[in-house]
């Protein structure tokens, strides 16, 4: 556990409804398919809760009452849940300026509610707190994939500073092989850039950032896993099972 985290926001984006998963997500949101006979969302909540965070603001959506009803039954000790639920759908930056009066921290992070890749949260504040940057972005070059889905994930370029220059497609390989993670460190001032909903974190606000060089990245070498496939779900399933 990493103390230096406790008194840090998480977001959590649980909002979408997984449409690659077909009827997998008819009665449920992505985050909460099960894997390793829990929803996907409460593993990833317990994982953080080991790392020290304490506060947690999912942003919920598509079936928000099911996130809604299962953690309002969820209690540790020291642990605050809340979940806020979209009238009508906002994009994950849309989600971000809808929490954003719950948010109590600065800087805060976000996490990627189908999506999981182990870091060290405790440096990334480090360095957020020595540097001039907006946001901070983990980025890794490991990801748990099925055969035909190589190379699924966009690349994330950078230069020597580590500050992020561009976000190149889904199948561009890139000279770095990094891709994004799916965790964030945000400053408030992030709410300044974009005020419009709905808006998107990956098309609208990264870009933005990164072309006024306030967006930098934080290397991991964690694997990411992710559940936003058929393929991907049942390939979480089975490194679960695996350890």
């Amino acid at each position: 556990m990493d103390s230096s985290v406790g008194s840090i926001d998480a977001l959590i984006l649980c909002g979408g409804r997984g449409i690659r998963l077909g009827h997998m997500t008819k009665n449920v949101p992505k985050p909460m398919l099960e894997v390793g006979g829990k929803p996907f969302l409460e593993l990833l909540i317990e994982k953080l809760i080991e790392k020290g965070l304490k506060r947690f603001l999912l942003c919920a959506g598509y079936k928000g009452f099911v996130v809604k009803e299962y953690f309002s039954a969820f209690h540790r000790r020291g642990v605050e849940i809340t979940v806020l639920i979209e009238e009508t759908p906002l994009d994950t930056f849309g989600a971000l300026i809808n929490a954003s009066p719950f948010v109590r921290s600065d800087p805060f992070f976000v996490f990627n509610g189908d999506s999981f890749c182990e870091t060290d949260l405790g440096k990334m504040v480090e360095l957020f707190n020595s540097d001039d940057v907006v946001g901070l972005l983990c980025v890794t070059q490991n990801a748990v994939e099925g055969g035909k889905e190589k190379g699924s994930y966009g690349a994330v370029v950078l230069d020597g500073d580590f500050r992020i220059v561009r976000f190149d497609e889904k199948g561009s390989a890139g000279e770095s092989g990094l891709i994004n993670a799916g965790i964030y460190l945000f400053s408030r001032k992030v709410f300044q850039f974009l005020k419009s909903v709905p808006s998107s974190l990956e098309k609208d606000l990264l870009p933005r950032l990164a072309a006024d060089g306030s967006l930098r990245a934080f290397k991991t070498d964690g694997v990411l896993i992710d559940i936003g496939t058929p393929e991907r779900i049942e390939t979480a399933r089975r490194v679960l099972r695996n350890g």
